[in-house]
């Protein structure tokens, strides 16, 4: 294990790591990694440990080698495609071999949800991201979005309100496939944007996704969108190997 410190901020996604993080200190009282969510307010309501100016002194007061990622944002692909859109679509994936059905389906080009995912990315979580980068002045940690869920069944089962307010029960989910190619475009554009700011994109941890590339049903959540704390186990240890892999030296070179 390394000695170096890991500080984690974002947004919904981080409480898989929370949970995760309670746990350990239950059992163990470790003090290594810090899990904080960025305040936001929500049905009225403020949600949250830390607000985005608390963040970033934490950030910059933080030595070179401790270790700063974000699981900001990372729901727009389920936002985008998880309730199916009253003119059915779907999309070719860039020298890919992904099914598609072009009788019943109107083919959106990819580079047009890649256009409209960049914009939405740029305009606040990648914002909040480079926030966070300056802040360091060295690069920083960056984790994909858990992979989308495959069950539609669950899905409709557990959904978050704003899923039914948006008419999930009666419109009914977008096929598992093309909310794959979603998520997948989404991590592309994602990995596009860390690599313009110097921010590193690290995967989703080793053994969560099945064969075809959705979450595995062991990492659920009690809802639609995210994965669980057993989910944010293997993320807090993929940052711990990242952490013991890395050194300052090799971090700002």
């Amino acid at each position: 294990m390394s000695s170096r410190k890991i500080l984690v901020f974002g947004d919904s996604h981080t409480e898989a790591l929370r949970s995760a993080h309670k746990q350990r200190a239950a059992s163990s009282g470790t003090t290594d990694i810090r899990v904080l969510r960025l305040l936001e307010v929500k049905s009225g309501k403020e949600i949250g440990d830390v607000s985005l100016d608390a963040a970033t002194s934490m950030v910059a007061e933080s030595t070179t080698a401790d270790l700063i990622a974000s699981t900001i944002g990372g729901n727009q692909h389920q936002a985008f495609g998880l309730v199916q859109h009253p003119v059915a679509f779907d999309l070719i994936e860039p020298a890919a071999a992904s099914p598609h059905d072009s009788q019943s389906r109107v083919l959106i080009p990819y580079h047009t949800i890649w256009a409209a995912f960049e914009r939405g990315l740029r305009k606040r979580d990648m914002r909040l991201v480079t926030t966070l980068r300056e802040a360091a002045g060295r690069p920083i940690y960056h984790l994909s979005p858990p992979p989308p869920k495959e069950s539609a069944a669950h899905i409709l089962q557990r959904s978050e309100s704003a899923f039914r307010n948006a008419g999930l029960a009666t419109k009914g989910v977008t096929p598992a496939p093309i909310r794959l190619k979603l998520w997948r475009l989404q991590c592309a554009v994602l990995q596009s944007l860390c690599t313009e700011w110097d921010v590193r994109l690290l995967p989703p941890p080793e053994g969560t996704q099945t064969p075809e590339g959705f979450l595995k049903p062991e990492y659920y959540k009690n809802d639609a969108t995210h994965a669980n704390g057993a989910y944010g186990e293997l993320a807090l240890q993929q940052l711990e190997a990242v952490a013991a892999a890395t050194s300052p030296a090799k971090e700002t070179a």
